[in-house]
């Protein structure tokens, strides 16, 4: 069990140590759920090499503070009631490469874009087992993570709306903070709020 569970920490983080652009998402079947607790515990001993402590927060669990972010219930509540579309995140707190992710919102040039278009959408932050990690159709193309899905006010998954920046088999995973701010843009175009109308 050690050596599968050291195998997966070397792979995760070579994915994020890797310097070229092939960017790999962590994956988190259902049945690995039964060693994330062990993973867990492992990687929270070596968490500052991936995250700053001081970065990790209420609500925004590490992904910028400057972001108003909503648990799934409340946010797609708040999405319904104000008619605007929600961006969700979900991510796992043992996961590099969603450390990584969470460094790009808070250094990365493109986390100024994120915050802004941030106003246009109600932001969800899933973590581990909050709501819907483990809702199938919030893993239209697999369980990984980290991912993004950006969703309708009436609870509509679009699932036509992908990593713009990132052709892959992974079209949720949005490794780096540029391909965040590209994919909101395009959601937001797709996807018109309450505070900005189509023309």
């Amino acid at each position: 069990m050690k050596v599968l569970v050291l195998s997966f920490l070397v792979a995760c983080s070579l994915a994020i140590a890797s310097q070229s652009a092939e960017f790999k998402p962590c994956f988190a079947d259902v049945a690995s759920e039964k060693i994330a607790a062990m993973k867990a515990d492992v990687l929270r001993q070596e968490e500052d090499a991936f995250l700053d402590e001081d970065v990790v927060t209420g609500r925004d669990k590490g992904f910028n503070t400057a972001i108003d972010w909503k648990s799934f219930t409340e946010g797609m509540a708040l999405s319904k009631s104000s008619n605007k579309p929600a961006l969700v995140l979900l991510h796992k707190s043992w996961c590099p490469v969603c450390a990584n992710l969470k460094k790009e919102f808070n250094n990365a040039p493109a986390r100024l874009d994120i915050i802004k278009h941030s106003k246009d959408f109600v932001m969800i932050n899933a973590e581990d087992d909050e709501v819907p990690q483990h809702d199938p159709a919030y893993a239209p193309d697999g369980v990984y993570i980290p991912r993004i899905l950006f969703v309708q006010p009436d609870g509509k998954i679009r699932q036509d709306i992908t990593n713009p920046a990132y052709k892959s088999q992974w079209k949720y995973f949005y490794p780096l903070a540029a391909h965040v701010a590209a994919g909101m843009k395009m959601a937001k175009a797709a996807m018109p709020t309450a505070t900005s109308p189509a023309a």
